[in-house]
């Protein structure tokens, strides 16, 4: 129990205090290009990136598209990431790409001294929306282990403008979730997942509310945690957990899926033993006398809220 309770502060702390990327929300950002930075921008220059070209999936519009994949670094800190071409309505690739490249540069400004390359993954793509994850694991002067970072990007490919994934509106109850331990799926072997939802099952619903509400690049903010979308009704959290679990957990919310909760247990008799006909919850923390296909409906129709600007 103690150690349980030390996890928790723990990571409360690491939340609220250092934070992945706290300080980001003020960075210098770029014109159209990462060659045309402000004066107060340190200096870098493009580097060589494997090749590789990203098109979307299912898509309605912006079906011709591509994600080329571009990269840029400042002495040993290097960053690879999409440029966007081939969009339906020519004027917004510009918008389109000065958002990815004003976060790139963000987390450039904010790690600038430390060694490591950033790669991407295109978490979502359908010709509309466009949610980018980057992860690296750096080395600063002196530390005696590379600590892995996380940051999302998440933009309307139609508008060109920053949007939201949807998680930070409906902050309390992915908290719920998270300290209940059920109705999420972590990233990673089997024995870091069980690791990792112990930790979260320690932590304070509120402080984990708090951030997750203030996720995501946006003016005036410092997030620790990031998100992406993944869907109508799901999305991911990259939010800091303590070195021994890796730095940063990936998690995934489905609304869509039913919560899953133990197998009833079975009398000599083969049937069911005296137990509610679901214990499948309405909502995180909740219980509820309604059928299987009834929660599974309740599940869809909390789903995640439709992306918004920030």
């Amino acid at each position: 129990m103690k150690h349980k309770k030390s996890v928790g502060i723990l990571l409360c702390a690491m939340l609220v205090g250092s934070g992945i990327l706290a300080g980001c929300g003020n960075a210098d950002t770029p014109n159209s290009s990462l060659s045309s930075q402000t004066s107060s921008a340190p200096t870098g220059s493009t580097i060589e990136a494997p090749s590789r070209v990203d098109t979307p999936s299912n898509a309605e519009v912006n079906k011709n598209m591509t994600l080329t994949q571009m990269g840029y670094g400042r002495e040993k800190l290097h960053i690879l990431f999409p440029t966007v071409a081939g969009l339906d309505v020519p004027q917004k690739v510009n918008p389109v790409n000065t958002m990815i490249q004003q976060d790139t540069l963000a987390i450039l400004n904010k790690y600038d001294g430390s060694e490591g390359t950033f790669e991407y993954q295109v978490v979502y793509n359908d010709g509309k929306i466009l949610a980018l994850r980057y992860t690296a694991a750096l080395t600063t002067k002196g530390a005696a282990y590379p600590t892995n970072v996380a940051f999302t990007t998440n933009v309307n490919l139609e508008t060109g403008e920053r949007i939201s994934s949807g998680a930070p509106e409906k902050a309390s109850e992915i908290a719920a979730r998270l300290v209940s331990g059920k109705g999420y799926q972590v990233e990673g072997e089997e024995e870091l997942q069980q690791a990792v939802i112990t930790a979260l099952k320690a932590m304070e619903e509120k402080t984990l509310t708090e951030s997750i509400a203030n996720a995501d690049f946006g003016p005036d903010k410092t997030p620790t945690v990031f998100t992406s979308y993944a869907g109508e009704q799901k999305v991911t959290i990259s939010l800091p957990v303590e070195h021994a679990l890796g730095d940063v957990a990936h998690l995934t919310i489905d609304w869509a899926a039913p919560v899953q909760e133990p197998e009833q247990p079975v009398n000599s008799e083969g049937t069911s033993s005296s137990l509610p006909e679901s214990t499948v919850p309405s909502k995180p923390g909740e219980t509820s006398s309604a059928t299987p296909a009834q929660a599974s409906a309740s599940a869809v129709e909390s789903g995640v809220a439709q992306p918004s600007q920030v």
